[in-house]
């Protein structure tokens, strides 16, 4: 609902507010909705670009430099953008350009801890076969730099809250536990199944967080923590190696399970998710019983009775919105 001035005025002289009040309303309805976040095109630019800048500065151009050029240009990078960053979100009040700008600074943070660790010659564990392989590789060698991280994570969002610094938490969070397990479990023990179970684990804490965030009216950082949680439960589940079509079928029920609570939590994640895992399952299906034609028949009338049910959902809800 679309709300000008000359609404928030009447309406202030109907509840019998001077015009001082109407005016400190105003304003600050007008600060509630700036510092909204709105998914624009600009929006979808910055995230765009906070991606690319990302990886050209912590995934390319680290091959070919030494740890002390690289701790020199990861500190400054880290200086630019913490210092633009909170200026634009102190002085000129641009909230999502500050907080985008402000995350390319926690970036930084393992890739500093890397290189001075590197020209300390100081590891835990045997030194690490380069920092592009803290993107894919799980070892306990990067604990200290997620610990770090997360620190400087967690100080930055005391300052600035922006909402997408809580990603970055969520993140760092779920590598050091995947690390963490690397470390614990004996040589010659395949982690999967354990990164299976955190990964469930984490996200399930996640997106009762995001509930209790949506309740507290917090609603753009409960979207960050349903989507990180809904990411990490789906994809646990999914990389489950399941031996029996039992468990293929439970995978299913549970996916079926998301979406019927999209009615109740955050529908579209939930939603989306389960739909994954349904479609994953109905993929599965077809490639067990690729030669069976009465398959193809029955997944055609299961998709039709799914059109046949969301078409009535929609007639109901256009009929209880009109009465």
């Amino acid at each position: 609902m679309k709300l000008i001035k000359d609404d928030i005025t009447k309406a202030s002289e109907q509840i019998g507010l001077t015009n001082s009040q109407a005016e400190s309303l105003w304003q600050a309805l007008q600060e509630t909705q700036s510092n909204k976040t709105k998914f624009n095109l600009s929006t979808v630019l910055l995230y765009l670009g906070a991606l690319v800048a990302f990886a050209s500065m912590t995934w390319f151009y680290t091959s070919s430099l030494d740890s002390g050029k690289s701790l020199i240009i990861s500190v400054v990078y880290a200086l630019i953008f913490f210092g633009i960053g909170a200026y634009c979100w102190r002085q000129k009040n641009l909230k999502v350009p500050g907080g985008v700008l402000s995350s390319l600074g926690i970036v930084m943070v393992p890739l500093i801890v890397y290189s001075l660790q590197n020209l300390l010659n100081w590891w835990p564990t045997p030194s690490p076969n380069g920092y592009k392989s803290f993107y894919y590789l799980a070892h306990g060698e990067w604990l200290p730099m997620e610990i770090c991280t997360l620190l400087a994570a967690c100080l930055l969002l005391y300052f600035i809250r922006f909402h997408f610094i809580t990603v970055l938490i969520y993140f760092v969070i779920w590598f050091m536990s995947m690390d963490a397990i690397n470390s614990l479990v004996d040589a010659g023990t395949d982690p999967f199944p354990y990164f299976s179970i955190v990964s469930i684990i984490i996200g399930f804490f996640l997106n009762v967080l995001g509930f209790f965030l949506y309740r507290k009216n917090q609603r753009d950082f409960g979207f960050w923590s349903y989507l990180f949680g809904m990411f990490l439960c789906w994809s646990g589940l999914t990389i489950w190696e399941f031996q029996t079509e039992v468990g293929y079928f439970v995978y299913f029920l549970i996916n079926l399970a998301f979406l019927f609570l999209s009615f109740f939590f955050h529908h579209k994640i939930f939603m989306f998710f389960g739909s994954l895992g349904v479609i994953y399952y109905i993929a599965h299906l077809a490639y067990i019983l690729s030669e069976s034609l009465m398959f193809s028949y029955i997944l055609g009338a299961i998709g039709f009775s799914i059109i046949l049910l969301a078409t009535y959902l929609l007639r109901s809800r256009k009929s209880s919105q009109s009465n």
